[in-house]
């Protein structure tokens, strides 16, 4: 069999391969392998992808820096008074970023002047 017919035998068997399967032909980058399966070659394409993480996180943080001025995220003073308040009950407060609908729809509030008030919605 000459060396063209087999090269086009593997193609279309690959083809058959990827349309029966779903197969993309690359790993699942997050899928997890289990320590017997694991060699240089996986070690390496998880260094890549931690190293490309990094990568989309510190430009994400420079375009960050060059919108607002800063590059830590700041809450502003309303929310935070309602985050420290919650925080002195043992309670940790996620909050969406602003201009997200349940964000805007959310009217938990903590009022200083009235010790214990504290007014939560749960959306």
């Amino acid at each position: 069999m000459g060396e063209e017919v087999l090269v086009n035998l593997q193609v279309h068997k690959y083809q058959a391969h990827k349309q029966q399967t779903g197969c993309t032909g690359k790993r699942q980058r997050t899928q997890f392998v289990p320590l017997s399966q694991f060699d240089d070659n996986l070690l390496l394409s998880d260094y890549n992808l931690l190293e490309e993480v990094k990568r989309v996180a510190e430009s994400a943080q420079r375009t960050r820096v060059n919108l607002c001025g800063h590059s830590h995220f700041k809450i502003p003073s309303h929310p935070r008074g309602l985050s420290n308040a919650s925080q002195s009950h043992r309670t940790k407060l996620l909050f969406l970023p602003s201009g997200m609908s349940k964000r805007e729809k959310n009217k938990s509030e903590y009022n200083q002047r009235v010790p214990g008030h504290l007014s939560m919605s749960w959306i």
